[in-house]
């Protein structure tokens, strides 16, 4: 008897229990409270919530990586601490901030350090998921109609940028301990899926405002709309940085060029700094309504 294939199936059919009972709870306890605030500053509350959602999309990301981009042993030990180191700062800052912790980001945070320990894909993802679920039950998806399209429009959203963010540091961690041919098979390989995941994220994003905004001169009348042309014009600097390293650095690496994996890591800092940015700006926007004027 294949006792591995059962206990495998057995753990794929618990961690989708899981996701759906903790869905169904978060879908009933949903208060108030989850609906977008008014337009307002950054202030302490803001920070919390771009901290939150920083820690969440890193250890979503980090797990993203694991399951997606295969890396030697030593470097996937270092993913799968700072994967926990994450997944423990996420639930510290969610209790910072009450309104974004709900009970499946709780199931989705516990998933993923339950999996730095057993090691076991199915938990991978069922954290992943269950994180991006989360933020489908919270702010503008759920105060704003049509709720059915929003809902699995931000889960995709959440992913795709989780996916982005969780590749940077095991990114420059690859371009600075690897040789250069193993970097390269490293960068050509996400590479590939970061072009799916950031053309998602952008289309995502356009069908996102054209629901919020019903006319275009709502992006200069509104606060909302303001805050999305920062928030664009921020993430158009990240996407011609990526662009810089898959058409100009990433054919230079693979050559053997040692310049251009020094390039990239600097690139990918730069990244990481403009993705705070873009977070801190997301954060405003989810505590926006898409009426409210400029402050």
């Amino acid at each position: 008897m294949n006792h591995t294939g059962m206990s495998s199936t057995r753990l794929w059919l618990t961690v989708a229990t899981v996701i759906v009972i903790t869905m169904a709870l978060s879908a009933f306890a949903a208060t108030p409270s989850a609906v977008a605030e008014p337009a307002s500053p950054v202030d302490s509350l803001v920070v919390k919530r771009a901290a939150y959602v920083w820690l969440m999309l890193l250890a979503m990301g980090t797990a993203w990586f694991l399951l997606l981009i295969p890396v030697s042993v030593p470097v996937a030990t270092n993913l799968r601490r700072l994967l926990a180191l994450s997944a423990v700062g996420g639930l510290m800052a969610g209790a910072l901030s009450p309104q974004q912790l709900n009970v499946l980001a709780i199931s989705g945070f516990g998933l993923l350090l339950l999996a730095t320990w057993r090691r076991h894909r199915p938990l991978l993802l069922g954290g992943a998921l269950a994180l991006a679920a989360s933020r489908a039950l919270i702010g503008h998806p759920v105060s704003r109609d049509p709720s059915f399209l929003l809902m699995p429009l931000m889960m995709l959203h959440v992913s795709c940028a989780a996916y982005w963010v969780g590749s940077l540091w095991p990114l420059h961690r690859v371009l600075g301990v690897e040789t250069l041919a193993g970097a390269a098979t490293v960068v050509t390989r996400f590479s590939r899926l970061a072009v799916a995941a950031v053309g998602t994220l952008a289309l995502v994003g356009v069908v996102t405002a054209l629901i919020h905004l019903a006319w275009p001169i709502a992006l200069l009348e509104s606060w909302y709309g303001q805050l999305l042309i920062m928030k664009t014009t921020w993430f158009t600097v990240l996407m011609a940085i990526a662009a810089y390293h898959k058409l100009k650095l990433a054919p230079r690496l693979a050559a053997g060029d040692p310049r251009a994996a020094r390039h990239m890591r600097w690139g990918i800092r730069a990244e990481a700094l403009i993705m705070l940015l873009v977070i801190l700006l997301s954060g405003l926007l989810a505590s926006t309504p898409p009426e409210a004027a400029p402050p």
